[in-house]
Order: C-alpha cells, then sequence, then structure tokens
C-alpha cells in the first residue's frame, strides 16, 4: 500500500452545514476505478488505493466521479482521480498500487554468452511482474534454444533482449531458396548475404546475379513467401 497523501487540485470551503466529504468514500471510489480499468491485465492482480490525506476537508459532494489521468499506466505505483464538479468543484489525486502476480523466466545457473538454453538453464518464478524490468520472457518455451547475447550470472529475470536465434544461414554459404504456391514446392539454389537466425530475414544472390530476400526457416534452407 501506498503512504504519500492525496494531492488536491482545487478545492473551495465548505459551505454553511453542507458537511464534508467522506474521505473513505473518495477511496473507494478510486480503488472502484483501479478494478475496473485492471479487469483484463493477465496474472492475479492484487491492488489498494490510498491511503487519502485525512488533513483533507472537501465540501460533500453530490455526483463524486474517479477518472485515470492521461498517460496513467495503471502498473505498480500510479495515482487515479476523484472529481467534484457539484455543488462545489474539487479534484483529488490518489495514490494507488497495482501488483500483477504471474510467471516470469529467470536463469537457474550462470550462463555463458553463446550457449544455446535448455529446459535445465531456466527456472520459472511467480513473482509481481511489475517490479521486473520491461521485456521480462513469462513463457519458458519462448527461451530454450536461444542464446545469451552476453554471459548471464544465476537468478536474473531474462529479458528478451538479453538473447538471440540461434545463426543457422551464414554470409557466403550455399542455400536451398524454397518457393511453395497452391501445394506445388520449387526449389533453387544461392548463396546467403548475411547470418540469420530462424524467422530472420536473408538476402540470397541466385547464380544469375538476382538477389531475393526470403526467411531462415532451417539451416541452409530459405523461405521464399
Amino acid at each position: 500500500m501506498l503512504f504519500a497523501a492525496a494531492m488536491v487540485v482545487a478545492a473551495r470551503p465548505a459551505s454553511a452545514g453542507g458537511g464534508y466529504e467522506k474521505l473513505e468514500r473518495i477511496q473507494a471510489l478510486a480503488e472502484a476505478q483501479v478494478e475496473s480499468a485492471t479487469r483484463e491485465l493477465p496474472g492475479r492482480v492484487e491492488i489498494s488505493a490510498g491511503p487519502v490525506d485525512r488533513h483533507l476537508r472537501l465540501p460533500a459532494c453530490d455526483d463524486a466521479r474517479s477518472f485515470v489521468p492521461r498517460g496513467t499506466r495503471l502498473w505498480g505505483r500510479a495515482v487515479v482521480g476523484v472529481r467534484c464538479s457539484s455543488p462545489q468543484a474539487w479534484t483529488v489525486m490518489v495514490p494507488v498500487s497495482v501488483k500483477v502476480f504471474g510467471p516470469a523466466v529467470y536463469t537457474a545457473r550462470p550462463l555463458a554468452a553463446g550457449e544455446p538454453l535448455t529446459r535445465a538453464d531456466l527456472q520459472i518464478r511467480d513473482v509481481d511482474l511489475t517490479q521486473l524490468p520491461a521485456g521480462v520472457v513469462t513463457d519458458v518455451g519462448a527461451a530454450i534454444g536461444r542464446v545469451p547475447r552476453l554471459a548471464l550470472s544465476a537468478g536474473l529475470p531474462v529479458r528478451a533482449g538479453m538473447l538471440k536465434g540461434v545463426t543457422i544461414i551464414s554470409p557466403g554459404h550455399p542455400v536451398t531458396l524454397v518457393y511453395r504456391d497452391n501445394g506445388y514446392v520449387v526449389k533453387a539454389e544461392g548463396k546467403a548475404l548475411n547470418a540469420a537466425a530462424a524467422g530472420q530475414s536473408v538476402q540470397v544472390r541466385t547464380p544469375s546475379g538476382r538477389v531475393i530476400t526470403g526467411v531462415a526457416v532451417a539451416p541452409g534452407e530459405v523461405e521464399v513467401r
């Protein structure tokens, strides 16, 4: 839970006999807004709102509404607003906390650069994903067979940018170009002009000198799509 005080953007003193807005209602409105806005997030979501600054004295409101400020991402620490327009206008920003628990891939042991990953090299942890860097791998299958760009120590969350595919096409090596169309398969020979991992683009020069772009699908094989 966050303990920062709410911020009053605009408020006027309560009119005589008008009373003050209940801070518990403001907090409940903020929490309901977060619950609605995070309903589609994957994993197990835990949210909390407030506490609202107990020193606030806001005029009682007939139409208090909550909202998410433009550009706000409800992920980790954030704020949502509660706004009143009648009988007196005020707006309060309420601190909120959004935790999203789900699987994340970690290194199970020290890993050398360029060493293809196996299942034994990785472990799955159930963690608060909002506390991890962007791009963390959440599916272990997406990491197996890829290689670290740099050496990695044990116990690190694995980010997609740390890994690259295994090179299956090398520049200057002969490759087979494969064309598939309506059940027909046509093959031709050529020479790769760049290195590529599976699924990456490859430029191939044919014996006639024409350069064709395809996709690496297997060692020495490029599919033209």
